[in-house]
């Protein structure tokens, strides 16, 4: 037996009134829900311009909660139906789920059915659709390099605090083969907590000074004035210059800062020291006094060690050198400090926008204007079905 609400044709906007009215009655032994998940199949877009080309403004019981902002856990719900049978259209988050309520729950060929009749509607329903469409704001969504880097650091500290390598104690030197055994086992635990403190050393300072360089580019791209962001070969000449031109240049060629930049301020000059100690790890710079540990003396061929190091500690502990923990971290304080310090010139209300655009993951700009902007809260919250009950997810999308 077909069911009438799998052509679209016959479909009716239900009333508020009507679906507020039902919800009050409850559960009807006469009708059976039945939910699809989208998958992918359909663009939500394509649906949610069909219906307000046929239907107008989400109607659904839903509209009544949501909050006229982004941060919604439903974005918006329609309302059709044929009679006594219903069918709810839901966009949670950025997926579409759909509802329908009949005399006998849905099969997956009348879901098919429904969905292969709603494509074929789609091309009766093109020129309003397209007139829809051009009426909604078109945004992009790119990755904000800075917060990206600065998660990566932020967990790289942690981890490298966690290893605590400057109070690791090395075994003694056996004295039997029962303390042998044990002795490779605890060098062996050591060594690769050395080698993890000089791999995590190395990446925090040489992505550190990138933390710093991208938060100055990203100012850029939101402030830069109208003039210089609409000449692209002006706007490139900008974001390629030297970096401490660039830190000088910010209040002259960008909108909001309530004092300038003369490069002597102490968190200027930290960063910079930073910036000038990437260029060592960057081309492989060998500079001994840096990157001495030790002091030896020869006698011909006879070698004298000048302290007595065990050999373990001889050959692991100078895995660190230059990339000691202290010396990563104080980098990453270092940067944090200047782009604070950059943050604190500008005028309040561009600088706290200038903080959320900074700790958001996903921004976006607007395609006919250029703006841009924040587009979600910093928490994206997610529900689906499972086969006990629904399962509600929550995940950090930009926040500290």
């Amino acid at each position: 037996m077909s069911i009438k609400i799998t052509n679209p044709a016959l479909w009716k906007p239900v009333p508020l009134e009507t679906a507020i009215h039902r919800m009050r009655e409850g559960a009807n032994d006469k009708i059976k829900a039945s939910r699809w998940l989208n998958e992918g199949v359909l663009k939500p877009v394509d649906v949610y311009c069909y219906l307000q080309a046929r239907f107008g403004p989400p109607n659904g019981v839903v509209m009544l909660f949501t909050s006229p902002s982004s941060d919604n856990l439903i974005h918006w719900n329609y309302t059709v139906g044929v009679r006594e049978e219903w069918l709810e259209f839901f966009g949670i988050s950025s997926r579409l789920e759909l509802i329908a309520k009949t005399s006998r729950p849905l099969s997956d060929a009348d879901w098919q059915r429904l969905v292969n009749s709603l494509k074929d509607d789609f091309k009766k329903q093109g020129p309003k659709m397209s007139k829809v469409r051009q009426q909604l704001e078109h945004w992009t969504l790119f990755v904000n390099p800075y917060r990206r880097l600065e998660r990566i650091v932020d967990d790289y500290s942690s981890r490298l605090k966690e290893l605590a390598v400057d109070q690791l104690i090395f075994p003694a030197l056996p004295r039997n083969k029962q303390q042998a055994q044990g002795f490779r086992e605890n060098l062996d635990i050591i060594t690769k907590k050395y080698y993890e403190a000089a791999a995590l050393g190395t990446s925090i300072r040489m992505l550190a000074p990138v933390l710093g360089e991208a938060a100055v580019n990203l100012l850029i791209f939101l402030l830069v004035r109208p003039a210089i962001k609409k000449d692209q070969r002006l706007y490139n000449d900008l974001v390629r210059k030297d970096i401490d031109i660039r830190i000088k240049s910010l209040p002259l060629q960008c909108e909001g800062f309530a004092s300038g930049i003369d490069g002597s301020e102490k968190e200027v000059r930290d960063f910079l020291t930073v910036m000038n100690s990437r260029n060592d790890f960057l081309h492989g710079n060998i500079d001994p006094q840096r990157l001495a540990f030790d002091e030896i003396f020869f006698d011909k061929h006879i070698p004298i060690f000048k302290e007595e190091q065990s050999f373990a500690q001889w050959g692991v502990v100078p895995l660190v050198r230059h990339v000691e923990p202290e010396a990563a971290l104080k980098d990453v304080e270092r940067v944090k400090c200047f782009v604070e310090f950059v943050l604190s010139r500008l005028r309040k209300p561009i600088q706290e926008h200038a903080r959320m655009f900074l700790k958001d993951p996903y921004p976006g700009w607007r395609e006919d204007t250029g703006r841009p902007g924040v587009l979600f809260s910093d928490m994206f919250v997610d529900s689906f079905p499972m086969e006990d009950g629904f399962s509600e997810q929550g995940e950090d999308h930009g926040g500290t």
